[in-house]
């Protein structure tokens, strides 16, 4: 049971500074993006705390990496925020980066507090990832404060507008960006997956990358295939595999195509092969493709070196055939090649084929096609709400969700507020107010973050308890005076009674008698119903004096 306190404060997160120096190396002198926020003095933490607690919370500090097989790596305290993303502010982007540097001197770079910068994880050559800042706190790293709030970034070893990227930097830090896709449903595409160089400058609208007007990750990134590696990566769209052996999806002629296993590395039991020919005799793939869009076409071969370097792969597209080049003598040990990304048509077809047709010497192998759609445009149908009430609180619980690829979480909104995103199917909202009437809604959320469909279920919450009536005062003293009202009935189990507008007691009766009073002097005598969740109802008082002196 997840509880949402409707009052809550913030809670109080922190970390002891602790300074850890580093060199920096001289290529990454000029990345650092002063302080990378935007902000003159950016926040140390997103809630203040008194200094008494200031070193008494270690947990605040991620002691190991959150990404799987990362190295954990530290930056200073003083270069980043500490938070409690996603619970107090979303994560919606990734930002790419480039280090202007290697691999360890990055993250060594950030261990130095006079840097004032810092990025959540950084990517080398080969794939290897290191995280230096907790995904949940705020890294400086966008020169945009909106942006660093909501988002991650990643920078990568290699130099802005020089580095040829190597395939396993790409892959490594698709993986990495799957993962981060997957846990915070970031929609995968080219508006929440950004390269520094498209942060906004926030001083000067217009202009771009950061204060500083950074542009990397540079003309040598390769976006087209980077997007397609964390596509594939994510499974948060649409895929289809197809083996040379799937039923009813691949056709051929066994008197020019035969199946083999002896080549490692290829996929499902086996593989077709044949030598080039000259007349056509392809093996087509029928493809099903669920709705019109832009479409990754992947695709996989065996090991082997005197294989074919120029077979042809030819597409059937909504603007026509479409063939492309595939050298199969090379890359076979990355797994799925990507071809390209195709505008394709709605339907269930033969629309792929690998040619026995090649200018090269070689054989052709026919093994595996995947195809990842670039988008995921059907949202997760609506969940059915369920909501009981009582004085100051509600329970809320709802149905599970389905969705074509699959739920990632729900929303719980009251009125205009998102009081819980997660995964759970039920929550207590807390700290209401009696008499209320409140609109409760629950959204599902696919992995790209489409939600369904907004069914609002209104609410009261019972009834603050009745004003009491018929207030009298008797019995006065010189020094005492008497209260005595009609009992309100409903939901009372008692009543607050007032002198002079200040709380003076409690009592479970319909009298009450205030004390220590001065001879000859007016006092105001109210009193308010209270239930038992401790709603209070409206005040009613009346003017009395004690006996002369």
């Amino acid at each position: 049971m997840i509880v949402v306190a409707r009052r809550a404060w913030v809670a109080l997160l922190v970390v002891a500074a602790w300074l850890t120096l580093g060199a920096a190396p001289a290529s990454a002198l000029g990345h650092p993006e002063r302080n990378g926020s935007g902000l003159t003095t950016p926040p140390r933490r997103t809630a203040a705390v008194p200094p008494m607690f200031r070193l008494l919370l270690p947990w605040t500090s991620t002691p190991a990496p959150g990404y799987p097989g990362a190295l954990w790596e530290p930056a200073s305290p003083a270069n980043y925020t500490v938070a409690d993303r996603p619970a107090d502010l979303p994560v919606q982007r990734i930002v790419i980066h480039v280090a202007e540097g290697g691999f360890a001197s990055t993250y060594q770079w950030f261990r130095n507090p006079a840097v004032q910068a810092s990025a959540h994880y950084v990517v080398g050559s080969n794939g290897e990832v290191a995280q230096m800042v907790p995904e949940h706190d705020i890294a400086w790293h966008a020169g945009n404060w909106a942006y660093n709030e909501t988002s991650i970034g990643i920078e990568h070893a290699g130099w802005t507008n020089h580095t040829i990227f190597p395939d396993a930097q790409y892959r490594g830090s698709a993986r990495l960006a799957a993962y981060l896709a997957d846990k915070y449903l970031i929609i995968p595409d080219r508006r929440h997956v950004i390269g520094h160089n498209e942060v906004p400058d926030p001083n000067h609208p217009g202009e771009w990358g950061g204060i500083d007007h950074h542009t990397d990750p540079g003309s040598t990134w390769n976006w087209p295939l980077y997007m397609a590696y964390l596509r594939a990566g994510a499974f948060d769209t649409y895929q289809q595999v197809v083996d040379n052996a799937t039923p009813g999806r691949v056709r051929y002629s066994s008197a020019v195509w035969a199946a083999s296993a002896a080549r490692p590395d290829h996929f499902g039991a086996d593989y077709l092969y044949t030598a080039p020919r000259r007349d056509a005799s392809p093996v087509s793939y029928k493809l099903r493709v669920p709705a019109s869009d832009s479409y990754d076409v992947f695709m996989r071969w065996p090991c082997n070196s005197l294989y074919n370097r120029s077979v042809t792969v030819g597409i059937a597209t909504v603007s026509g055939y479409r063939a492309v080049r595939v050298d199969e003598s090379r890359n076979c040990t990355r797994g799925w090649n990507w071809l390209g990304s195709f505008p394709l048509a709605a339907g269930d077809s033969w629309r792929l084929i690998v040619s026995s047709v090649s200018p090269g010497a070689g054989n052709i192998a026919a093994d595996a096609i995947r195809l990842v759609e670039a988008g995921d445009p059907v949202p997760p149908t609506a969940p059915v709400t369920s909501v009981t009430p009582s004085a100051t609180s509600l329970a809320v619980s709802w149905t599970q969700s389905t969705d074509n690829i699959r739920v990632g979480g729900y929303q719980l909104w009251l009125d205009e507020s998102k009081l819980y995103q997660g995964t759970g199917r039920s929550a207590s909202v807390t700290g209401l107010r009696c008499g209320t009437e409140y609109t409760v809604s629950v959204r599902a959320l696919d992995m790209v973050s489409n939600r369904s469909p907004k069914r609002a279920v209104t609410v009261s919450t019972p009834a603050c308890p009745v004003t009491p009536t018929g207030l009298a005062a008797s019995g006065a003293t010189q020094t005492s005076l008497t209260l005595d009202w009609t009992p309100s009935g409903g939901t009372a189990v008692g009543y607050d009674v007032f002198l002079d507008g200040v709380l003076a007691g409690h009592t479970s009766g319909a009298t009450f008698t205030f004390a220590n009073l001065t001879c000859g002097t007016s006092h105001v005598l109210g009193v308010a119903a209270v239930d038992a969740a401790g709603d209070v109802s409206a005040h009613t008082h009346i003017t009395a004096p004690t006996a002369a002196c």
